[in-house]
């Protein structure tokens, strides 16, 4: 008789494990859409920036408000434009979260971009890079890069970066100075010798 309400409880609990959807189900996922899109601490452009999503890459969503959605990045929330991402379904949620170890290669916007020891502009200058120069990214955190060029490594300001290959930094093009043509010299008349008397 035990074993009878045992069985009854046990396919009770297993019908209603399969009818209640588990919370990495109900989990609310989006996929980056745009290129590079900005992460800010807020639903709104005046709020300040935090970072940037990747195209392609997957974040849980938290909350939804207005046109703005707020998605995990890293250990803070960030909020997205809701124009620019996708919502994905799909029972096991893949959340991506930052600091990422992704190596990926941006180029340098900036005319002159400081490279310092720690992801903060208190910290020390390490090196400088020119316009156009290319480098690896090793890692991400909230709006700053580790990059490593020619076996320096080093942290810099994400918004300052590119993401891929950038176009060659444009060249000044000095105006032509006009040359004036030099005046015709006209040709001096040879005095005629006076006659003698």
């Amino acid at each position: 008789m035990h074993r009878k309400h045992i069985r009854v409880i046990l396919g009770g609990l297993l019908a209603l494990g399969l009818f209640l959807p588990s919370r990495a189900a109900r989990a609310e996922r989006v996929q980056i859409l745009a290129t590079r899109l900005t992460v800010r601490d807020g639903p709104g452009t005046k709020h300040k920036r935090l970072g940037s999503a990747p195209k392609g890459r997957v974040y849980e969503v938290k909350e939804r408000k207005g046109s703005w959605v707020a998605i995990v990045f890293g250990t803070r929330t960030g909020w997205v434009f809701g124009r620019h991402v996708r919502r994905v379904t799909g029972r096991t949620p893949t959340t991506v979260r930052t600091p990422t170890s992704t190596t990926t290669t941006h180029t340098v916007v900036a005319t002159r971009l400081n490279v310092r020891s720690k992801a903060s502009l208190k910290s020390k200058i390490r090196f400088r890079l020119l316009r156009g120069t290319r480098v690896s990214v090793k890692e991400t955190r909230g709006g700053w890069l580790q990059i490593a060029h020619r076996g320096r490594t080093g942290w810099a300001m994400g918004k300052f970066l590119s993401e891929g290959e950038a176009a060659p930094p444009s060249r000044r093009v000095r105006p032509r100075r006009r040359v004036r043509p030099k005046p015709r010299r006209r040709p001096r008349r040879r005095r005629r010798p006076k006659p003698r008397e």
